[in-house]
């Protein structure tokens, strides 16, 4: 085999391996970007559950069948803060309200009370649900169910 340049490194391979080596270092890059994302939206997530999870039981236990069976007609209502007090629902407008470690989750929850179907009214109880947009496009939702006592 006969070497064409006995000095050194040519141009073109010098070209391929920092190419090489960028590549590397960007997919490196994005890889952890990605992650930290990821965790973020993870952590926002558990704390999001938490919300929705304590709403859902102030709801159930501030509530009672036949009020909001009386309140509620035939049609799914479907409300948020900002709506809460046109809407008049049978429990608390200050439910919607929390703020942890400095992020306000009012703004972002829909609590959605469905009509109720003919097993619902055979069963005494009324489902609703609560939504929460905590990263970006991200939604959890929570489902509840008040009961006939």
């Amino acid at each position: 085999m006969r070497c064409l340049n006995k000095k050194g490194v040519i141009l073109a391979e010098t070209i391929a391996s920092v190419i090489l080596i960028t590549f590397v270092f960007v997919t490196t890059i994005t890889i952890i970007i990605n992650a930290r994302y990821q965790a973020l939206a993870t952590n926002k997530e558990i704390v999001a559950v938490e919300v929705a999870t304590r709403i859902r039981d102030n709801i159930v236990n501030d509530s009672n069948y036949n009020s909001v069976s009386n309140w509620l007609g035939s049609e799914d209502i479907s409300f948020t803060q900002d709506m809460c007090s046109t809407e008049n629902p049978p429990f608390s407008c200050d439910t919607m309200v929390f703020e942890i470690d400095g992020v306000e989750y009012s703004n972002t929850i829909t609590i959605v009370i469905y009509s109720q179907t003919t097993d619902d009214l055979r069963f005494g109880v009324i489902n609703f649900s609560v939504t929460i947009n905590y990263y970006a496009n991200r939604n959890i939702e929570i489902i509840g169910i008040i009961y006939e006592e």
